[in-house]
């Protein structure tokens, strides 16, 4: 993920090109990530969860299946109250729900920089992997708001798993 700043300014990484052409999940692994647990033993996983677009639950599931992690459903409020939505509480006790055999914990994280918050948040819950789910957005859009996956991948102190939004 290493880009010059003029790089990083317009997304035009290899990896974040790679990110919006792939069908299929993308592990990004930062230079300086470590893994501390063992392949016999669960990791924590954090799912980074937004209520505006759809999940691809197969693949997600699929994954979870396979690793049976650890899993923490994580959103990020945008809005600085501190307080989620409805609508971004439903959608968590429905993804809550879904994997209730992992015992999942719900978070809501506040911050001014995503990429701050999901980084402090990841630390203090020693956290050795992210699923992200990118949506789609609009060129100019990206260049004035910025993108929390763009920031995510060249920001993450851990592994990043990108699952391409349903079509």
């Amino acid at each position: 993920t290493h880009v010059d700043a003029l790089e990083t300014f317009f997304g035009t990484s290899h990896s974040l090109e790679f990110l919006k052409k792939s069908k299929l999940p993308v592990l990004v692994v930062p230079e300086e990530a470590m893994f501390t647990t063992g392949f016999n033993q669960k990791i924590d996983v954090s799912l980074l969860v937004d209520n505006h677009y759809k999940l691809p639950m197969d693949t997600l599931t699929k994954w979870v299946e396979w690793l049976k992690p650890k899993m923490h459903i994580t959103h990020v409020n945008d809005n600085l109250t501190g307080k989620a939505s409805t609508e971004e509480i439903n959608s968590l006790e429905k993804l809550y729900d879904t994997f209730l055999k992992y015992e999942p914990v719900i978070h809501i994280l506040n911050g001014v920089s995503f990429s701050q918050a999901v980084n402090d948040f990841a630390r203090e819950y020693a956290i050795e992997m992210m699923f992200a789910f990118p949506a789609r957005h609009q060129f100019l859009g990206m260049q004035f708001t910025g993108s929390h996956t763009k920031n995510l991948v060249f920001h993450s102190q851990v592994p990043v798993m990108c699952f391409p939004a349903e079509e």
